[in-house]
């Protein structure tokens, strides 16, 4: 302990020597122990609770079982036969796919066809495409085959033109055009939403969640400058991509699944959000609306210094969860001063305070790192655990102990207790989903937009594959087989292929429901007309203005039309790209 100097007061005259002698009867070490004592009462003092050094905590105060998480499919199939497209499929909010069809319909231009659902899932699809290639998204549509690889031919083998592509990617809306005049986040509000209430409903989280921060990265046009830009802009010089749209994150320590989404909307607007009112504290607030779908569950919450306090920890355990924390600047009834006048000997070395606030007991710790940390916890212990053993590289030295140009990796291990253990268990694993997503997958760089909302939105759809993938690797037996890229292309695949198993189907569908109906579908190739053979040819190319949409066609209806009059009924064919909803209107209309 860092030893402070005792002064004496002078005697006043009005005292005799003898009247004041009792209080020099201590020796001078003892005055300076008494002064030291007094000062540290003092330090353990903080904002009127008091804080007590102890050896350790023994007994874990979170007396709950640790569980794993697990997936909430709803269905009994075997989780062998479940493929990369079902894993995608369960962390998308599907429920929205309904919605997102019509929303994009309604800012199709006039005379578009509408957008169906499985044509919002093969732009998906595409998107995801185009972060396995290096080309850009028009050679995705490519037939030329004058490369080493064979050319993709998106528009032969997956029914999707590039034209259709491109107005449905430009038009893709998630949400209704009339709630953006009110609301700047309007066009990904209701994706995160989405987003959130599939992952309450589809993943049971293990017993440890994180709180972190995640960037959609942005370096296009910002809101307060321009009206089109991005509402705010959040920058963060830690993070190797930190301008742009920051989202405070919830992950599942388990499975490293993002489990929730919040957009940082500017700090006029959050101070009016959930939980300020009563815990004034910004952090504080945040963390609770994040972890608010397991209050009561009895959970741990780990978290990093935007985050940490004592009055987090306490809010926390009001709220039913427990809490870890690495505290750095919000010190108010934390005893950091008092840890820092502590000296360690050694790396591993620590101290242990504890203390009680509304009938909830707090940990205090503080680890002797490089660097002091400084930890509140409601919960775990300070018995020994796993050490850290951090990878570190060195200067080979010869015999004479000068360096011979070469370096050698080795692995340093420093000890610690098991709440540092747990912390950093947990603290990391929302950094390594957006290593993967930002990293791995890139989708953010691969789709190059000049909407910021199109940004957030292919962060999302990121986040998503990168859940999916880790779903996958946690529990699917087959898992270790398949790479991050092998599964976005599979996703890819199937994505794409949606579009034909839909087309192939309304076919299937509408065929079988026609065929006890009086039509009948021929070519116009049938007819004299355009025979070149026959006396009443007048054409040899067979083809018309389809009666329902205006196209031309090749097919005509043999009840409905007189040839005898050439009277001809054209329609388009099955297999065209209007033929099911002009057979539908034709058989509607004739019956009518």
């Amino acid at each position: 302990m860092k030893q402070a100097v005792a002064v004496m007061p002078p005697i006043p005259p009005s005292i005799s020597v003898e009247a004041a002698s009792p209080t020099l009867t201590l020796s001078a070490e003892q005055q300076e122990q008494e002064v030291d004592n007094t000062l540290n009462a003092n330090l353990l003092h903080c904002n009127g609770i008091e804080w007590k050094v102890v050896e350790g905590v023994v007994e874990d105060w979170r007396c709950m079982p640790k569980f794993g998480a697990h997936i909430l499919w709803g269905n009994d199939v075997d989780e062998a036969r479940r493929t990369p497209l079902d894993y995608w499929m369960m962390s998308f909010p599907s429920q929205m796919l309904a919605d997102i069809s019509i929303w994009t319909s309604n800012c199709l231009p006039q005379g578009s066809a509408n957008a169906k659902e499985d044509e919002v899932l093969a732009v998906f699809g595409a998107l995801y495409s185009l972060t396995r290639t290096s080309e850009g998204r028009r050679d995705l549509w490519s037939t030329t085959e004058d490369g080493l690889f064979p050319a993709p031919r998106f528009g032969e083998r997956y029914s999707l033109t590039r034209d259709r592509f491109e107005i449905l990617l430009r038009c893709l809306s998630f949400c209704p055009a009339h709630e953006a005049i009110g609301d700047k986040w309007a066009p990904v509000r209701r994706l995160i939403e989405g987003f959130n209430q599939r992952r309450v409903e589809k993943l049971y989280p293990g017993w440890q969640l994180c709180v972190d921060e995640s960037v959609s990265s942005w370096r296009g046009k910002d809101g307060d400058f321009c009206s089109d830009g991005m509402p705010h802009v959040t920058r963060i010089d830690r993070k190797p991509k930190g301008v742009g749209c920051e989202l405070k994150d919830c992950a599942d320590a388990d499975t490293k699944v993002i489990l929730q989404l919040e957009i940082q909307e500017g700090a006029e607007v959050m101070v009016s959000k959930e939980y300020m009112a009563e815990y004034k504290l910004v952090g504080t607030a945040q963390l609770l609306r994040l972890t608010k779908p397991w209050h009561g569950s009895g959970r741990a919450v780990s978290a990093d210094s935007a985050f940490a306090s004592v009055a987090t920890a306490v809010a926390c355990r009001k709220n039913g969860i427990h809490f870890t924390g690495l505290v750095k600047t919000a010190t108010r009834m934390y005893p950091k001063k008092y840890i820092d006048e502590v000296e360690f000997q050694e790396l591993g070395d620590d101290i242990t305070l504890t203390s009680s606030m509304e009938g909830h007991n707090i940990m205090a710790h503080a680890w002797g790192d490089k660097v002091r940390k400084c930890f509140v916890s409601t919960h775990s212990t300070t018995l020994p655990g796993k050490p850290s053993n951090k990878r570190r590289w060195r200067e080979v030295l010869d015999e004479d102990g000068d360096e011979i140009g070469q370096t050698e990796v080795y692995n340093k291990t420093v000890k610690r207790k098991k709440v540092v253990e747990m912390y950093f268990d947990a603290a990391s694993i929302i950094d390594i989903n957006n290593h993967m997503r930002q990293g791995g997958l890139a989708l953010e760089i691969a789709w190059r937009t000049q909407s910021w909302a199109s940004r957030v939105v292919a962060t999302v759809l990121g986040i998503v594959e990168t859940d999916a993938y880790l779903l996958y690797k946690k529990f699917h037996p087959g898992s270790t087989k398949l790479s991050h890229s092998d599964f976005t292309e599979a996703v890819a695949k199937g994505l794409l292929l949606q579009k034909n198993v839909g087309a192939q189907a309304a076919r299937r569908r509408l065929q079988s429901e026609t065929e006890a109906l009086p039509h009948n579908i021929l070519p116009l190739n049938t007819l004299p007309m355009y025979n070149k053979d026959s006396e009443q040819c007048i054409a040899t190319y067979a083809s018309r203005l389809c009666h329902i949409c205006k196209s031309p066609c090749k097919n005509y209806c043999n009840i409905c039309s007189d040839t005898s009059k050439s009277q001809i009924v054209a329609l388009c064919g099955l297999k065209s790209k209007q033929g099911s909803t002009c057979l539908v209107k034709h058989i509607v209309g004739a019956t009518q």
